[in-house]
Order: structure tokens, then sequence, then C-alpha cells
């Protein structure tokens, strides 16, 4: 309810009881609109026009609502987009998700994506600018991924295994750890198909991560045999797999997307000196995190800084910035390659292809915020300290010396 604040300034005196009376007033009473519009033009050169059209529910409604509804809902939205001539739709925030990832309105006409692997590469790229402003890099670190099963989650596992030296996959956390804890194994053997099958997209694997070790242990991902990988993983500590959050406290760096409306990543659930992303829309990581825990650091992930810097709308973000799933399919657009969207899990190779694309047309990542507020380098130094103080001094005790831990395995 509060997005309704950043779309209309007039609404910024309303209490929370008074935002919710107002949330459900809107509802029902009008269709689907074309909520802002801008034009984008790369650095390369091309040009594109985009309408935002809202859907107008939040996402605690769409929930609530019969399925079919929902849908209904989004359906009339992708219409809207069709009748005003789009040549690529873009699902945001919770649309994707009761979409099954774009593949319920897809096949209807224009390409659709559901912004997933760029949301992903954003979420990355946040923490590398994070960890270069620590005087970090990724060598060494144990990385957390909550909602590892899901499909930004899937991207994120691709992205992270070629630059962290260990990793922690948490799935569903609101199933029973033995299926959650299957549900990841199987998202991690499918994200291994993805490499063996685009081995050719082996470049930029960082020394030392996961991916460099695989390497050298069953040489190029061509001879990969996938069960006994993910044998070797386990059994090395490099991956583990878990249903449950509490293993969310062996990591210091974490990625969290799910397709959880709420928050439910609370202070209890990190160790001191961890840096979190939160690419979900709604938060998952609770604003009590920041409020009683300075000794972590929370990121607002998934979020970019366009070609041009373009006023998008209100949408509670910087003049020229967007979310990375509206930037997915504005990439796309100025790629002139429908072909690049796609309904469902990202593949290695298109999740790459994209990455260099936003290069390539001048997308970069946004200046980095904390629960919407900029982080200003004081800031990040300041917990910088305070991290090397709860960590010993050392990157990290939970991701540093795992060769030494697992050699004998």
């Amino acid at each position: 309810a509060r997005s309704y604040r950043d779309y209309d300034p007039t609404l910024s005196d309303l209490d929370e009881g008074e935002l919710a009376a107002f949330e459900a007033s809107v509802a029902g009473n009008f269709d689907s609109f074309v909520a802002s519009q801008c034009q984008v033009q790369s650095v390369a050169g091309a040009r594109l026009n985009v309408d935002f059209i809202m859907v107008p529910y939040t996402t605690r409604q769409l929930v609530r609502m019969p399925r079919r509804d929902s849908l209904a809902q989004i359906q009339g939205a992708f219409e809207l987009a069709c009748d005003r001539g789009a040549s690529v739709v873009g699902l945001g925030a919770y649309t994707s998700i009761l979409t099954d990832g774009g593949e319920r309105v897809s096949g209807q006409g224009p390409a659709v994506t559901p912004g997933n692997a760029y949301t992903a590469v954003a979420g990355v790229h946040a923490m590398e600018e994070l960890l270069d402003a620590l005087g970090e890099t990724w060598k060494g670190r144990r990385v957390a991924l909550v909602g590892a099963s899901g499909s930004v989650g899937g991207a994120l596992t691709a992205l992270v295994l070629a630059r962290a030296s260990a990793l922690v996959l948490i799935g569903n956390v609101n199933k029973d750890p033995v299926t959650a804890r299957a549900n990841v194994r199987a998202a991690l053997a499918d994200v291994l198909v993805s490499l063996i099958t685009d081995s050719n997209e082996t470049g930029g694997w960082q020394p030392g991560s996961v991916l460099d070790d695989l390497r050298r242990a069953f040489g190029e991902p061509a001879a990969w045999a996938v069960d006994d990988v993910l044998d070797y993983l386990e059994a090395g500590g490099r991956v583990i797999l878990s249903g449950e959050l509490v293993e969310l406290g062996s990591a210091d760096v974490a990625l969290v997307s799910t397709s959880s409306p709420e928050p439910f990543i609370g202070p209890e659930h990190l160790a001191p000196g961890t840096i979190i992303c939160d690419l979900s829309r709604p938060r998952n990581v609770a604003a009590e995190v920041g409020e009683k825990r300075p000794d972590v650091l929370v990121v607002d992930g998934g979020i970019v800084r366009l070609p041009g810097d373009p006023s998008i709308g209100n949408y509670g973000l910087r003049q020229g910035e967007a979310y990375a799933c509206m930037a997915e399919s504005i990439l796309i657009g100025l790629a002139g390659d429908p072909s690049l969207a796609s309904a469902g899990r990202p593949d290695i190779a298109r999740i790459c292809k994209l990455e260099r694309l936003a290069r390539h047309h001048g997308f970069r990542a946004a200046p980095l915020r904390s629960f919407g507020q900029l982080l200003g380098q004081e800031r990040i130094d300041a917990f910088g300290q305070a991290r090397r103080s709860a960590t010993g001094g050392h990157q990290s005790d939970r991701g540093i010396g795992l060769e030494v831990r697992y050699a004998g395995l």
C-alpha cells in the first residue's frame, strides 16, 4: 500500500490506518491503465518508447483474491499492452509470480519476459559494488541464496557459482525441509545442465570460485556428469543444500529472492557482519533488521540506472532509475531481439547475453541504498569496521579457508 504514496505524493500525509483504508477503497474501482510513459535512448544509439501499465491492486490483494480473478486482472493489463502495439511485455513484481513466470500469458502476440534474468544480474552487480566499497572481493565468500529453487534464485545460483568460494542454497522455507532441500537440489541440477549445454559460456569464472574448482576437478563443462558434480559439491562443502532458514547464519553474504508477499527474515536469522541484498518486491527482509542490527547491512537489490536518465514516473525511485524487472524488457526492446524474452526459468546463455547487452547499451548499477535510503561511503566504512571486528579482522571466518577445512574429505 505504501507504493500508492510513491505514485501520488498527495497521499504522503496518510497514516498506516488511513492508507489501508485507501487501499481497500481503490480495489476494483477501475481497470489497468497506462500510469506513465518515457523514451529511453541507448548509448549505442537505439531508442525505445516505453509504457508503464499499472494493475490497480496491491500484492496482498492479488494474493487474497481467487486465482482466476487475479489472472484476469493481469490479462487485462496484458491486452492493454497488446492494443498499444507493444513488441515486448515485461511482468513486474508479483504479476510474474502469479502468471508462473509469464507462462500463462505468453504465446498471445508480444514477447513476454518476467524480468528474472536481469534482476539476478542487477542483484549480483549491486553486491559487487558493495564489496568493492568495502575493499573486498567474492574470493573466500560463503554466499547464501534464499529462494534458490525459484526462477530468480536459479539465475543467481548460476552467477554466484562463477564468483564465490562456497554457496548455501536455501529453498522454500514454508515447505517441509526434506521437500525444500530436494527442490533446491533439482534446481541446482538444472543450472548445471544449462552450464553443460551452453558450455561456451565459461569465460569470466573467477579464480577460487565453485565453478573454477569444478573445472579443475572434472575438466570442461561438456564432460561433466551432473550427479557426480552434485555429490562432489556436497561432500566437499562447496555447496550446502537446505530448506531451513537457520543455514542463513552460516554465510557472510546473502541474496534473497522469493515469492513470499511478506517479510520473513528477521534480526535473529543473521550473523554479525552479514551483508544481504533483498531482491524481492515486496521485501523479504523485515524493517526490524535495519532498526535493530547495526552490525548487518541490508542493500535494496534489483535497481538499475537507465541510459540517459529518463524519468519513468513515480515508483519510489530517483530520476533515471528503474527496477530490474522493468529494465529487462526495456533492454530487450533496445536490442530489437524478442527472442531474448523468455517465460519461465532463464538459461545461462540468456543471462550472459543480457549482462553483455546491458553494458553495451549503457545500463549500470544504481547508487546503493538500504530500505530506500542512499548508502554513503561514510556509512559503508563504519559498517566495514564493524564487519571486520565481527570476523576477527579476516574477510570472513565463515567463508575463508574452505579448502583447508574440506581437504580431507
